[in-house]
């Protein structure tokens, strides 16, 4: 990034550390942002099984704290728009496992 001639990095995290973050996040106060954030991240993979061949034990383990989203009735589910949601439902069960 470059800002009034100065440049610099600005970090980020990989797809799958901001999903295995977000289903973290769910186990904090008001988790309800944190389901609709995963949701959304799920929906945006192309290749669920690409990220778990990148997945370590404790990825799962900490997936797994979101699995109230394994019901296609959460409501974090059901504010994506119908064209991608049935992707991100895909993805969070592949690497839920």
């Amino acid at each position: 990034m470059a800002h009034e001639g100065r440049t610099g990095r600005i970090p980020r995290p990989t797809l799958l550390a901001a999903i295995v973050g977000k289903a973290v996040a769910t186990t904090l106060s008001g988790p309800a942002r944190h389901y609709r954030d995963l949701a959304l991240l799920c929906a945006l993979v192309v290749d669920p099984f690409e990220l778990v061949d990148q997945m370590t034990r404790k990825d799962r383990q900490r997936l797994r704290l979101a699995s109230r989203l394994l019901d296609n009735a959460h409501p974090a589910w059901l504010l994506l728009p119908a064209a991608i949601r049935s992707r991100g439902r895909i993805t969070y069960g592949v690497l839920h496992g």
